[in-house]
């Protein structure tokens, strides 16, 4: 089997899933998949067990139609959220609960007949925005973001015919995020952003037959965002190289299995170097292209991976430091391929690699197995986890064996995407990541923001805010209003914190009824009922 194993078993999602996502959407720091599923109009999520396996999936309401789904913090909560783009001349927001649950969706409308949706900041206001492929009309829809999770009315933008996939990019480094489609009309269509949402008319460039799917990212290694295709038609995947400035060069076609419906780039087998992977529809199978760093890419070994395959993603479901394959299945499943290389260098010289956000930034921790063979680590980021990347400069502290660095620029409500340049002794670089997360914003009240479950039998979460420095106590009290237990009483600065209580006092269980837990803050005090059974 090569670095690929054979498939895991299959995990049932919606009918006919056209599409599949991947994000920790509990906070567990495990890969999460979300499935758009088109006929009934239902996204299906399933929970990862870090083990390569996924939890019963739970199903979603969405517009009628579901054929794309992207994850993102839209509500600027920190919690992940989710879009979906809908045959029904619409797109679905659900907005995240933080704990792999969501809300009743909006319907926000679109141009035309949406295929794919995209997310990412593209008026440089630091709150996300939408771009969804019309089909029908040839048109890109831009909804512009208002932070809390809804969107202003479509804007559209003329673009190349019947469009079926949409990738954003800063494609010519300005630093304003860029359009990229994927026209069955055999081309690519480019729209460079202005920075205010809109976007110039378009450049078509060529490719093989029917692109199905277009990916970003630095396939040559020269800094310039390249573009990849899945050629429906041909079987083939394009490759155009960037210029750096917007324009891309002729394309180079690399066979692929039979139907390739879906692309994705990442650095598959550990060397630094991006590879590519199709999802075939015809052919059954996975094809995996390792690339040689320059543009070019190596013979195509196929994966069987059952029926349909229509969708792809990458993320490492098993928790082993090395990139996985899950894939959505027109019937109804999803699949994935487990990566059992020797990973070369990823599987054991990165030991831990993370991002969570921190009330002053967002902070990155990472440790080596062997930090001998470490010459220098730089740190890069990116807002579109495509790219383009850029170096920057966080606060350093070490934490024993872990490294831990506090990126203080990130803008409150923005999901960034980090990674790591490590050379290595012998000369060799090799990039890790990237991981992701999202800057929360300022407290601007001190309330409780958690309390849960509620009712409890057992031990009770509490998640807490304090807006200003200055004294805080947080109580329990019975009906009466005797307290039964403090559990904060102190001067923290100002930020977010969690406590837990097992309901006992001096360690006894306490009687089943109702209690209250109080914060008493500087600038306000807040009371929620808790109620305790047996």
């Amino acid at each position: 089997m090569g670095p690929w194993g054979a498939k895991t078993n299959d995990f049932g999602t919606g009918n006919d899933p056209n599409s599949v996502a991947i994000g920790d959407l509990n906070g567990d720091g495990r890969p999460d998949l979300a499935t758009a599923n088109s006929p009934g109009g239902t996204i299906s999520v399933l929970l990862g067990n870090a083990d390569g396996s996924f939890g019963v999936k739970t199903d979603y309401s969405t517009g009628s139609g579901a054929g794309s789904v992207a994850i993102g913090d839209l509500n600027g909560d920190g919690k992940p959220d989710l879009a979906t783009a809908n045959a029904g001349y619409t797109v679905s927001v659900l907005l995240g609960n933080g704990n792999g649950s969501f809300g009743v969706s909006t319907e926000c409308r679109t141009g035309g007949r949406p295929q794919s949706v995209a997310i990412g900041d593209l008026n440089g206001d630091g709150k996300p925005d939408l771009a969804a492929a019309t089909v029908d009309s040839g048109m890109i829809s831009v909804l512009l973001g208002n932070g809390d999770g809804t969107f202003g009315a479509h804007t559209d933008f003329g673009n190349g015919i019947y469009p079926y996939s949409v990738a954003i990019g800063d494609l010519n480094g300005d630093r304003k995020l860029d359009l990229a489609t994927a026209n069955h009309s055999g081309t690519v269509s480019v729209l460079l952003g202005n920075g205010d949402g809109s976007f110039g008319v378009k450049t078509d460039f060529g490719t093989g037959g029917s692109p199905n799917s277009v990916a970003i990212g630095d396939l040559n290694g020269d800094g310039k965002p390249d573009l990849a295709t899945a050629n429906l038609v041909s079987n083939t995947v394009s490759v155009l190289l960037g210029n750096g400035d917007g324009s891309f060069r002729a394309h180079t076609d690399f066979e692929t299995g039979r139907d390739p419906l879906s692309v994705v780039i990442a650095d598959l087998n550990g060397d630094g170097k991006l590879d590519l992977a199709t999802a075939n529809y015809g052919s059954n199978t996975v094809s995996v292209l390792l690339g040689d760093g320059v543009g070019g890419f190596g013979m195509n070994p196929e994966y069987g991976i059952g029926s349909f395959p229509v969708s792809l993603v990458i993320g490492d479901v098993n928790a082993d430091g090395k990139p996985d394959l899950a894939v959505a299945h027109e019937w109804s499943t999803v699949s994935v391929l487990l990566n059992t290389g020797s990973g070369g260098t990823t599987a054991t010289l990165l030991a831990e690699f993370d991002a969570s956000p921190r009330d002053g930034g967002i902070e990155l921790r990472w440790s080596f197995g062997d930090r001998s063979r470490v010459s220098s680590v730089a740190i890069e980021r990116t807002q579109v986890v495509d790219g383009p990347w850029a170096p920057i400069t966080p606060e350093l502290r070490q934490d024993g064996d872990v490294t831990a660095a506090l990126d203080r620029t990130a803008d409150p409500g923005q999901a960034y995407f980090y990674r790591l340049v490590v050379r290595l002794v012998d000369g060799t670089g090799v990039t890790f990541g990237p991981v992701s997360s999202t800057r929360r914003a300022p407290v601007a009240t001190s309330t409780i923001s958690l309390l849960g479950p509620n009712p409890t039998n057992g031990r009770t979460q509490i998640q807490y805010d304090v807006a200003r420095a200055g004294r805080v106590r947080l109580a329990v009290a019975d009906v009466s209003g005797r307290v039964v237990a403090t559990l904060v009483d102190g001067i923290p600065p100002p930020g977010r914190y969690q406590v837990s209580w097992d309901g006992t006092k001096g360690g006894q269980r306490l009687a089943a009824g109702l209690y209250f837990v109080r914060l008493t803050a500087p600038d306000r005090t807040v009371v929620r009922k808790l109620a305790t059974i047996r």
